[in-house]
């Protein structure tokens, strides 16, 4: 079935560790209905190389569909062509509030690889984020999305690539492409890509520091838990290292915690859910109080499981 008309809602995160998993939708079957992934996280999904594979990802193939408010993390997808981190091909509909963090997208020898969405016919992209992924591919390769299958009035707004494009020609941080799509300069990357021929320039080069004070100012990706209180020394950057040892980074630029005032002491305590704004490099140490909301700020590339 292609489910028309039909909606999911993702209500947990989901872990595939140990497992294959085959694309929601194919090129005979696209997947036309609402997926809401509802803020959860995916980790661990790996979709093989099969040789002449085509539209693979987490959905092969979408047909005026509507995918949006999902994260894919550590993920491993590969395959010929029109291979992407969320949609391997999209025609219409829109990928929206998507995210790809530290995966590995493609190979060397495929073609169409993006780091969201591989191509796109008259779709629209807006507010995604592919974060510290390997991007790699022949031709056609882009941190966001990789090509475009005619169509048009096809648009990406608000995106951020971090991730790292390796490909042979034709290939951007933000996209592979320029034809058929318009991408305005409110996107926004970190790298040039390793490209032999003909680099992609589109959207807006940025330094990571610019980065974090453009984009949202810190609208949360997700959450994560620490539960005791404990006092941090930063510079700038506040780095948590929760009861599993994971690591994290937060910058919460743009984002004053409540009750303070400039100029800003050199100790502060965040409660649950604040946020932290030391653009000076002031403050020397930063108690955390149970529940902090992590944002964006994984654009520094640490791991997050």
């Amino acid at each position: 079935t292609d489910y028309i008309g039909k909606y999911f809602k993702l209500t947990q995160d989901l872990d595939f560790s140990n497992a294959t998993f085959t694309s929601i939708g194919s090129q005979a079957h696209p997947f036309v209905g609402t997926f809401d992934g509802n803020g959860k996280v995916i980790r661990n999904l790996t979709i093989p190389y099969v040789a002449s594979s085509n539209c693979v990802g987490l959905f092969g193939k979408t047909s005026s569909a509507t995918i949006t408010n999902l994260t894919l993390s550590h993920a491993t997808i590969d395959g010929f062509s029109f291979v992407g981190g969320i949609v391997g091909s999209a025609v219409g509909g829109s990928i929206t509030n998507c995210n790809v963090i530290n995966s590995t997208i493609g190979h060397d020898g495929a073609q169409n690889v993006g780091g969201i969405v591989g191509s796109i016919s008259s779709t629209n992209i807006s507010n995604c984020y592919s974060l510290s992924n390997n991007v790699l591919g022949n031709h056609n390769v882009g941190g966001i999305l990789g090509g475009t299958n005619g169509g048009t009035a096809a648009t990406m707004t608000g995106c951020v690539s971090t991730s790292t494009i390796t490909a042979n020609n034709k290939a951007g941080a933000i996209s592979g492409i320029t034809s058929d799509v318009t991408i305005g300069s409110d996107n926004y990357y970190l790298n040039n890509p390793t490209v032999s021929s003909e680099l992609v320039v589109v959207g807006t080069l940025m330094s990571l520091a610019d980065i974090l004070t453009t984009i949202n100012n810190g609208t949360a990706l997700y959450m994560q838990d620490v539960f005791a209180t404990t006092t941090y020394g930063t510079n700038g950057i506040v780095l948590i290292s929760d009861i599993a040892g994971k690591a994290i980074t937060t910058i919460a630029e743009g984002l004053i915690p409540s009750g303070y005032t400039t100029p800003m002491p050199s100790s502060v305590t965040i409660a649950d859910g604040g946020s932290l704004i030391d653009p000076s490099n002031k403050i020397t140490n930063v108690t955390i109080q149970r529940k902090l909301r992590v944002g964006k700020w994984n654009l520094l590339g640490l791991t997050q499981s």
